[in-house]
């Protein structure tokens, strides 16, 4: 566009360079949605609710198939040798809870991880490397545009 001083409309011109590079329809093929934001909405046991990548140290009420459960990351357990009631191991149930939902957030930042580094390495194959051990393996100028009889001077 640049060289012949031209516009071209975006819907008309963005086809055929899809085409050239291989795309077919681009206008039909659906979008992908991948969520880079990783930021959850936490809700906690009180009603109130925040904003944050990984789980807050309070208790939070996670819904789970419609059913709140409560998730608490730090309980004092009981003193002394009194026998173990239905409380106490509800007690582990609620810690156990919250450290899945850790585990799973983790977990999701990990495949997050993953993803952008599959994209690096494809990107990476894709295009020549810039590195300075590179550069300096690769000869200068190219002998096709220098005589056969020249070449033999410069070994």
């Amino acid at each position: 566009m640049n060289r012949l001083q031209v516009n071209f409309p975006f819907s008309l011109w963005f086809p055929t360079f899809a085409s050239n590079k291989g795309m077919q329809n681009v206008f039909s093929i659906p979008s992908i949605n991948v969520p880079t934001n990783l930021q959850k909405i936490w809700h906690f046991s009180n009603g109130s609710r925040m904003s944050s990548v990984h789980p807050p140290a309070d208790d939070l009420k996670i819904l789970l198939k419609g059913e709140p459960i409560l998730a608490t990351p730090f309980r004092k357990g009981r003193e002394g040798n009194d026998i173990v009631k239905l409380d106490d191991l509800k007690k582990v149930h609620q810690q156990a809870i919250y450290t899945n939902t850790i585990l799973n957030t983790i977990a999701e930042q990990l495949n997050q991880v993953s993803i952008q580094n599959a994209k690096a390495k494809r990107k990476q194959t894709t295009t020549p490397s810039t590195s300075h051990h590179d550069s300096v393996s690769k000869p200068f100028f190219k002998t096709d545009s220098v005589l056969t009889e020249k070449m033999e001077a410069y070994q």
